[in-house]
């Protein structure tokens, strides 16, 4: 009798999901100076919580475009990430596929209609690649190469290094043609000494979308369907089958159409918003609206605005002019100030509860907890926020949030979310004069010290104890998160006690309401005179206001290119590459024409982003156009000179000598 594994089978109706790495690093003994190799590692999802727990990760993403989110995504973690292909050669220029599709289905084989050739690339094996770095274990190999798993596994060492686990894709769809199946795969890593399950998936109903989970077995087995598709587990240890059901049944998830109601997704035991709640279908109609705000405000600057009492000792008019959360009793300001938050924020179920009336009347987007989701039915300007039960920085609010024992830290994650560049920090005083034990609820005795109005939490009202300590922890969070995406946090309170973040004085980044010219879209029928306006604020070194303003006018005329190119501009100048990048490129697709603004982008792939084969793309479109054009052969040239390919250089060089041109020095 051959034992199997536990786990049920669910239905496509099911949605279930199960993902595979979570398994596996569940079930890997801790190792010192481990090491995993991730090839066809995509965003770098899979690999970042074995580089949270001290793993040395080595990914292979032979996608530019995938790469370069790779990066981003892994910045300060111990990943080292290379552009070439894995296989069982060494090859050179071989071409790479891409798909409008999904960004994972890149691949050497173009399988589908879809795939257009994006590139050439380099191949090389595991075992160069271990004589390269010199390693000499592998404690996870993780393979998806849409299609080429097989001779990736035939590219491993196995005299001198054996890995201890492997997860690979199998997909006989893609495989069949380039000469292997399922079962070559499965028993090649049984031939190796391997104990191999098989994780089998619903047949693909399309790319780029959710797929289905369907059931887990160990092999030798046969698939559910020809077209089915999955991946396969190799231990070469084989795990315990009852640890190994009892991890896989607390891994798998449903979306929260599903009318699963197995002990798997016991509400304890699964923090996803996948879990099926009773009120989660509820929920999740308020929670899947926040989706719409996902890089609403990218790269521009926003205000969080804490509570402390140091906001009396400011001129707060200056808030009119920015993007500001405001939280909790925010509205006790309004009396005072002619600024209204433009969003606001209120998790904890007190302060909910108490300023019903007050919330409802806020004008704009709010973000509340979950206790205010009885009293805020069919109002499309109030989105209810999950509260996940661990304590991490979520960057997709629309699937749950960490409160983190302060609100401001929620409004650190929407801001986050919502593609802030730049966050400044005002009245978060971090000091109560109130003591007692952390989050213990009180009623207050009087008037409120702690606050910006005595009457924030006057006397007769109760409220919780602020817990600093662990706030503090949220915080160094959010300032991880943040910087390793090349994005900051800023503390401008007066005199706060906050040690975490870089301060600094907030009347040297905020301009006062006169110094940033009021926008009406209807007084100008074209941007020259937002632009103008633009250039006098950027005379008078006042670049924030004049961003503000082109902020503005990009609302109310969205397709004006030149408005996107000037942002860029300043961005550049406030050495924002990255913001600025991004407004080049949207310039660039909303005046394709316009070669100045495409030169422009592609000088600045080439010296921000290292994007070298774009750039010259983007400047031979130039020359196709005017092939006169001498800044244009001179940029080509120090591209080549830069790529080491000095013929070319040369070349081009002497081009732009002859149409007239002096030679850029490199």
């Amino acid at each position: 009798m051959t034992l199997d594994i536990d786990v049920r089978e669910y239905n496509r109706n099911d949605h279930a999901k199960l993902d595979e790495s979570k398994v596996i690093i569940s079930l890997l003994p801790p190792v010192r100076n481990g090491i995993v190799i991730d090839v066809g590692a995509h965003y770098g999802d899979t690999l970042k919580p074995f580089a949270y727990k001290g793993y040395t990760c080595h990914a292979f993403e032979p996608d530019p475009v995938n790469r370069e989110k790779l990066l981003k995504n892994t910045i300060n973690l111990p990943i080292y990430v290379d552009a070439r292909a894995i296989s069982n050669t060494i090859s050179f220029n071989l071409p790479f596929y891409r798909s409008p599709e999904s960004s994972g289905i890149s691949s050497l084989t173009s399988f589908r209609e879809t795939h257009s050739e994006y590139c050439c690339v380099n191949t090389t094996t595991i075992e160069a690649y271990c004589v390269e770095k010199n390693i000499d274990r592998i404690d996870f190999l993780k393979i998806d190469t849409e299609g080429y798993d097989l001779m990736v596994l035939q590219g491993v060492p196995w005299d001198r290094i054996v890995p201890s686990v492997i997860l690979c894709e199998f997909e006989d769809l893609k495989t069949i043609p380039i000469g292997y199946n399922f079962h070559n795969m499965a028993q090649f890593l049984e031939n190796k000494g391997y104990s191999v399950f098989v994780s089998e998936w619903h047949p693909i109903i399309r790319y780029g979308i959710p797929h289905d989970w369907r059931r887990f077995k160990k092999y030798p087995c046969e698939l559910s369907s020809k077209d089915a598709w999955g991946n396969l587990l190799a231990f070469k240890n084989e795990p315990n089958f009852n640890k190994m059901s009892h991890i896989v049944n607390e891994s798998i998830l449903t979306r929260p159409d599903s009318n699963v109601t197995s002990n798997a997704f016991d509400n304890t035991k699964c923090s996803d918003n996948m879990r099926p709640i009773a009120t989660e279908n509820s929920l999740s109609q308020l929670t899947n609206a926040i989706s719409n705000y996902a890089n609403m405000n990218k790269g521009q600057r926003c205000v969080i605005i804490g509570n402390g009492p140091s906001l009396n000792k400011m001129n707060l008019s200056f808030l009119e002019n920015e993007i500001t959360f405001g939280t909790n009793r925010i509205y006790l300001l309004f009396e005072k100030y002619k600024f209204r938050p433009t969003y606001y924020v209120s998790v904890n179920p007190l302060v909910i509860k108490q300023s019903l009336d007050a919330i409802s009347r806020i004008h704009g987007p709010k973000f509340l907890g979950s206790a205010a989701m009885q009293f805020f039915k069919n109002r499309e300007d109030v989105f209810i926020l999950k509260s996940l039960p661990e304590w991490t920085f979520s960057k997709d609010p629309a699937r749950g949030i960490s409160e983190g024992w302060t609100v401001t830290y929620v409004a650190m994650q929407l801001a986050y979310y919502m593609g802030f560049s730049e966050v400044i920090l005002i009245g978060v005083d971090h000091h109560f004069v109130t003591q007692g034990n952390p989050n213990k609820e009180v009623v207050s005795q009087g008037a409120d010290p702690n606050h910006f109005h005595p009457d924030y939490f006057g006397k007769g009202i109760r409220w919780n104890l602020p817990d600093l300590k662990r706030s503090e922890g949220s915080y160094r969070l959010a300032k991880q998160v943040f910087e390793s995406d090349g994005r900051r946090i800023i503390d401008a309170t007066v005199g706060g006690k906050l040690t975490i973040f870089p301060k600094a004085d907030y009347r040297h980044h905020f301009a006062s309401p006169e110094e940033t010219p009021p926008y009406r879209a209807s007084n100008f029928p074209d941007a020259s005179h937002i632009l103008q306006q633009a250039q006098e604020l950027t005379n008078k070194r006042q670049i924030q206001a004049a961003i503000n303003l082109l902020h503005k006018a990009c609302r109310s005329m969205p397709n004006d290119a030149s408005l996107h190119f000037a942002l860029g501009l300043l961005f550049e100048q406030r050495n924002d590459k990255r913001v600025s990048v991004a407004y080049f490129e949207s310039a660039v697709k909303l005046a394709p024409e316009n070669m100045n603004y495409m030169k422009n982008l592609a000088f600045c792939y080439h010296k921000t982003c290292g994007r070298s084969d774009e750039a010259l793309s983007l400047l031979q479109q130039v020359l196709a156009v005017d092939n006169t054009d001498v800044s244009c052969f001179n940029a080509i040239a120090q591209i080549c000179h830069s790529t080491g390919r000095m013929d070319d250089a040369a070349y081009f060089y002497e081009i732009a000598v002859r149409l007239g041109g002096n030679i850029a020095k490199s």
